[in-house]
């Protein structure tokens, strides 16, 4: 065989080899529970995760599990909290069944209170998970001390406030105010990922924003919601919410420049 046909024969054989390599290493690493793909990444504990309907009608319980124990949860209590990097960097673990995406931790919160997770299916999208031993957040007797309009289709977008009256207000709204009478229009999953909010801070969650969503009637009129909630009763995936009429002085902040 001349020499130069032999040379490209053996380079080929070695380039199949280590792709062979390769993909044994990434196998062995997720059978045995470590992730071998990001630098870094070896040795980090890998999280299964598991989705259920919740006790909350409307909402999914999602739990990460290690050894078949639950330690981190997203559940009703979680739907309104963001983290406030919205793209975390300190990896702490792995999460997935067959490939796998990163387990944050947060600015603030100890791995034994909460974690972000990356949820996103092509894109990368954080979500606050609760370790299943810490207490959940409570919104409603929380003190908060900023928040900021997230609206990115209004040229008043990052709107910010510390009037204590007015968070105050928002809080008292949404805790103890009636939902409206009106029937406003289904939230499409499409228009659920840029819908508007309120980015509420407190220094009892650093790290995680509370964030109520907000909705404009075809008249025009403002409303506020906790959170969105599964549409149960649609034969297509959509989105509803306990709305509630934003109050005079929210709807002059909410409309101010």
């Amino acid at each position: 065989m001349p020499a130069k046909k032999r040379f490209i024969l053996l380079a080929a054989a070695a380039t199949l080899l280590l792709a062979v390599a390769g993909v044994l290493a990434v196998g062995i690493g997720l059978l045995t529970g470590h992730d071998t793909g990001p630098a870094g990444a070896v040795g980090l504990t890998v999280y299964n995760f598991d989705q259920t309907d919740s006790s909350h009608a409307g909402y999914r319980r999602t739990v990460m599990t290690s050894g078949g124990s639950p330690v981190y949860v997203n559940d009703y209590e979680e739907s309104a909290l963001q983290p406030a990097n919205p793209d975390p960097t300190q990896v702490i673990a792995r999460k997935g069944n067959f490939g796998t995406s990163n387990v944050c931790a947060l600015p603030g919160q100890p791995a034994t209170a909460y974690v972000a997770a990356d949820d996103g299916s092509e894109m990368p999208a954080y979500v606050v998970y609760r370790h299943i031993s810490h207490p959940p957040f409570d919104w409603r007797t929380a003190t908060f001390r900023e928040m900021t309009l997230y609206a990115p289709r209004e040229k008043n977008n990052g709107l910010k406030t510390a009037d204590p009256a007015l968070l105050a207000e928002v809080v008292a709204l949404l805790r103890d105010a009636p939902p409206a009478s009106v029937d406003l229009p289904a939230v499409s999953t499409t228009d659920a990922a840029s819908i508007s909010s309120i980015k509420m801070a407190s220094d009892q969650l650093p790290g995680i924003l509370f964030c109520p969503i907000l909705r404009t009637s075809p008249d025009g009129a403002l409303y506020i919601a906790e959170s969105l909630m599964w549409d149960l009763k649609s034969s297509k995936p959509q989105f509803h919410a306990r709305w509630i009429p934003a109050s005079p002085k929210l709807t002059q902040w909410l409309q101010s420049r």
